[in-house]
């Protein structure tokens, strides 16, 4: 069961990821991309939770904060990615991993085994050989790097946080008030992208933005990924599951961009495939 929710949470990580770069080539307006996928995914919280919600304060407070978290990350990060190169802004934020890990190792009384170790280190060079042929490429404009740095190490804190506020709603509460935590957090986000969008976008903006079905279908997919993370949470320690679940959607990232996308694979990319194998391999053992 576990195992099933593991590739269901990387499954949809990966669609959000592809759908992503799918709609980015089609258009570059980002607000309407992040208020369609905030809607979405609200929508499928709330069919889902339909006669299935309680009324459960801590639920709802720990849902709101990830709620605040979310949108702030996302808003962080995109500032960032345009204040950067997008690449290395990825995979900087992308060792926000850290974060949980130290959590669970420091206030869950999680062990650092060898072998976790090893999947870690393994971890961090799929993250750095996945990305490094484009970390070498120049920015198209000058770069206030002390800016950007702010806004990554912001998108880095936030992520972070995101993923223990999961890990610690499902320490109180293992298995319960889910579509509770879920609900309460795209309500909040959504709220944020609506205000944005209706004082940013315009109605003719919105009219000629194309690609509105794959920020839809981010949306649904943002929504499972996330809800099967949380679930985990409640069954997995959080120094195994956050990196297990970052190499997985290394992999199928990059072989999704092979055959779906058409992207060629380098010899860098078949070097952070095996490393994101050998992550997977070494975390689970």
């Amino acid at each position: 069961m576990i195992a099933l929710i593991y590739i269901c949470s990387v499954l949809f990580a990966v669609t959000q990821t592809v759908t992503t770069k799918i709609y980015a080539k089609e258009s570059d307006n980002s607000i309407v991309f992040n208020t369609i996928k905030a809607i979405f995914a609200l929508l499928f919280f709330g069919l889902i939770s339909i006669g299935g919600v309680r009324m459960h304060i801590p639920s709802i407070i720990y849902g709101c904060i990830y709620g605040i978290s979310l949108s702030l990350a996302m808003y962080t990060a995109y500032t960032a990615i345009s204040l950067g190169i997008a690449s290395l802004t990825s995979v900087l934020v992308s060792f926000s991993v850290i974060i949980p890990i130290v959590y669970g190792i420091t206030f869950c009384g999680e062990n650092m085994t060898a072998p976790k170790a090893a999947g870690m280190f393994f971890l961090v060079l799929a993250l750095i050989f996945a990305n490094i042929d484009k970390m070498r490429t120049k920015p198209e404009k000058e770069t206030n790097y002390v800016k950007w740095s702010l806004f990554v190490f912001a998108t880095f804190v936030l992520n972070g946080t995101c993923s223990v506020l999961q890990k610690m709603h499902q320490n109180y509460y293992p298995g319960e008030y889910l579509n509770e935590f879920m609900l309460s957090a795209m309500i909040l986000s959504t709220l944020a992208f609506v205000v944005v969008f209706l004082f940013k976008v315009s109605t003719e903006e919105f009219k000629a933005t194309k690609g509105k079905v794959h920020a839809a279908v981010s949306g649904a997919a943002n929504a499972i990924t996330n809800y099967s993370t949380l679930a985990l949470a409640g069954l997995e320690h959080a120094s195994v599951l956050y990196p297990l679940i970052s190499a997985g959607t290394i992999l199928a990232v990059l072989l999704c961009g092979r055959f779906i996308l058409k992207e060629s694979l380098k010899k860098n990319h078949l070097i952070g495939l095996a490393c994101g194998l050998a992550a997977v391999v070494f975390l689970k053992l």
